[in-house]
């Protein structure tokens, strides 16, 4: 249906239309609408579900049709803007998702497309399907999205609420994000490295050396090989979110006031290899480290912290990370003889000394305009976002520094 839209939207260069040159008029764009062209689409799907080979064009629900013309325009409109190139023709394999409206209105009444019960689920043109509802979700339900990645399937369901954020009351605390610790807090917490995503790795790696020896294409080894790769990407992705939810969660909770270095993460992981005139230095080093950077997720963690301080009032900060990790709090002097290590810093001038992370976090705190006498404090959640007193949720993400293994303060990038 999504390439039968896009062929109808490209006649519009057979009607010599300058396509590439200029945007649609308003009366061209008037007549290839999502709704005229919805009207068309469905006037030849009319003719189509007669015969017996398009069959299947009565085994999906008419909303869909809505949802992909809005997509296609979408990205329509995108490439009209210069933001992306022209929408190209999907496959089979890719983009396997369908949009529902969760509540359809019909005249002055309201109409449950999607109904959700404890344990299933009611889906158009499917009926009743079992389902494991692993998080309540509050407000209005507006779409529902059913999705499919590899031999599982996914629902997803996106709500409108309103959220009263709490004001600020002066708790603070800065958030250092490195590689040997993803996040390192200036209250002397550390968020200890998630070693699932490394045995997940390990695993992969020796599984893409398997896959990397089956030459023929159309073995179906090869092709069970191909989607056991894809299956623990996929759990790797899930395992990394998931733990940074929690930790971003719990802080935004916490505190009112985020300071948080502003990396650039695609300059930090650009590919080292140069070209042939001007090769790069320690190509293999760069792109392990580019690798572990990755692996971290830095970007994902601030994108976190900024949506979810609208939820729990917090107010996000960014700092520029220049000399963060060189500067010694106590008096200011900075010296690249300060860091001593990955993980000990000593200031060359007052002789003083602390974790190189905690330090840096210091720094952010002192760098982003407030005070450090706000350390260490806590602010108590409003009742709609109070955690359930279960053994799971008391338990913190973030360990003292005092716990760490000391083995594993040394090692690793900083």
């Amino acid at each position: 249906m999504y390439n039968l839209a896009l062929e109808h939207r490209s006649q519009l260069k057979s009607q010599d239309y300058a396509f590439h040159s200029r945007q649609l008029s308003k009366e061209q764009l008037r007549e290839f609408s999502n709704y005229s062209q919805a009207v068309a689409i469905r006037s030849v799907l009319k003719e189509l579900k007669g015969d017996p080979d398009y069959e299947w064009l009565r085994k999906f629900p008419s909303q869909c049709i809505d949802s992909l013309l809005s997509d296609l325009n979408e990205a329509f409109q995108k490439f009209f803007k210069k933001q992306g190139g022209r929408p190209k023709r999907r496959t089979f394999l890719k983009n396997n998702s369908a949009k529902l409206k969760t509540l359809e209105k019909r005249g002055d009444k309201f109409r449950v497309n999607v109904l959700y019960r404890k344990d299933t689920v009611r889906i158009p043109k499917l009926g009743l399907v079992k389902y494991k509802k692993h998080k309540k979700f509050y407000g209005k339900p507006t779409v529902s999205t059913v999705m499919r990645e590899g031999n599982e399937y996914f629902i997803c369901v996106t709500t409108r609420q309103t959220v009263k954020a709490l004001e600020y009351c002066g708790i603070a605390i800065g958030v250092d994000l490195g590689v040997t610790f993803p996040m390192a807090t200036s209250d002397g917490e550390i968020l200890p490295k998630n070693t699932v995503l490394d045995a997940i790795d390990s695993r992969y790696r020796k599984l893409q050396k398997k896959f990397s020896r089956q030459k023929n294409k159309q073995s179906v080894r090869r092709k069970r090989t191909k989607a056991q790769l894809a299956d623990l990407k996929r759990k790797q992705t899930r395992c990394r979110k998931a733990y940074i939810h929690k930790a971003t969660t719990e802080l935004t909770k916490r505190y009112s006031y985020i300071a948080i270095e502003d990396l650039k993460v695609k300059n930090m992981t650009k590919f080292a290899k140069g070209d042939a005139e001007e090769p790069g230095k320690n190509v293999k080093a760069k792109s392990g480290l580019n690798r572990v950077v990755l692996n971290v997720a830095p970007y994902e963690m601030r994108s976190q912290f900024v949506y979810k301080a609208g939820w729990y009032g917090s107010h996000i900060e960014d700092v520029h990370p220049k000399n963060t990790s060189l500067t010694c709090p106590e008096c200011g002097a900075i010296d690249k003889k300060n860091r001593k290590s990955q993980s000990v810093f000593e200031c060359v001038g007052c002789g003083h000394t602390n974790n190189a992370d905690i330090n840096a976090e210091r720094n952010i705190l002192i760098k982003s305009g407030m005070s450090e006498t706000a350390l260490g404090l806590r602010k108590t959640p409003r009742k709609n976002h109070q955690v359930l007193a279960t053994s799971e949720s008391i338990v913190s993400c973030f360990q003292p520094l005092s716990d760490c293994n000391s083995s594993a303060l040394s090692s690793g990038y900083g």
